[in-house]
């Protein structure tokens, strides 16, 4: 029935302690034993919470999970259908910070229960996290754009940024207006000619990094015709 006469709790570990008292109420020495039922039931899994920050880590957190004998939980990634135990901690911990991420990597991450048996609990819901940068690349600088016969040559200064997808090109034909992408997708050459420029139109070259941030440029530059012409 147990000491509460509710069953005994499977895992828990139960103290008993016996006295013999004699007809003069003597006691003898205590004896003692201590046992633990055995635990069949796994761990209820915990639910998690996986959040990019700022595209340097993932922070991975969970609540606890139901059963009261856990001791550990197990922190699993995956990583290209390739599962990896990251760490296994103290149940009093429920955070942990994964630095190993790369931009542009899909990461799904799960967590397990552990018990005091060491029966570990199926995986909790799975948490995915697709790594992408919040911060766009600086703006290009000096920008030249010089007409001639065969159109307008641009140049610029590259811009130093560790996920660069490369530049776009957006042309106006005045300073204040609409700028239209002259090109389809980036280019990793700090130069380009617009074959149909002309001397006269405004140009804007945005950096353009692997998460889709694109540079801000408030101004452009005008084409100017070549002295050599």
């Amino acid at each position: 029935m147990g000491p509460t006469n509710e069953g005994f709790i499977p895992g828990y570990v139960y103290n008993y302690y016996v006295i013999a008292i004699d007809s003069s109420s003597n006691g003898s020495d205590t004896a003692s034993v201590v046992f633990q039922i055995p635990d069949l039931d796994l761990p209820a899994p915990p639910e998690i919470k996986a959040i990019n920050e700022d595209g340097h880590r993932v922070n991975v957190t969970w609540t606890a999970s139901a059963d009261y004998d856990v001791v550990a939980y197990k922190v699993y990634r995956s990583l290209n259908g390739k599962d990896s135990l990251l760490s296994e901690d103290h149940y009093s911990q429920r955070l942990y910070r994964d630095e190993s991420v790369q931009i542009g990597k899909t990461y799904i991450y799960s967590v397990a229960a552990v018990d005091s048996l060491g029966n570990e609990g199926v995986k909790s819901a799975a948490d995915t996290i697709h790594m992408k940068d919040f911060n766009p690349p600086s703006p290009t600088r000096n920008l030249f754009a010089v007409a001639d016969s065969d159109g307008v040559k641009l140049q610029w200064e590259q811009v130093a940024d560790k996920d660069l997808a490369g530049y776009m090109i957006y042309k106006s034909e005045i300073a204040t207006g609409i700028y239209e992408s002259v090109i389809d997708k980036p280019i990793m050459k700090e130069s380009y000619l617009d074959a149909n420029g002309t001397a006269g139109d405004w140009y804007k070259v945005k950096a353009i990094d692997t998460s889709g941030n694109e540079a801000y440029v408030k101004n452009g530059v005008q084409a100017v015709e070549s002295s050599n012409q």
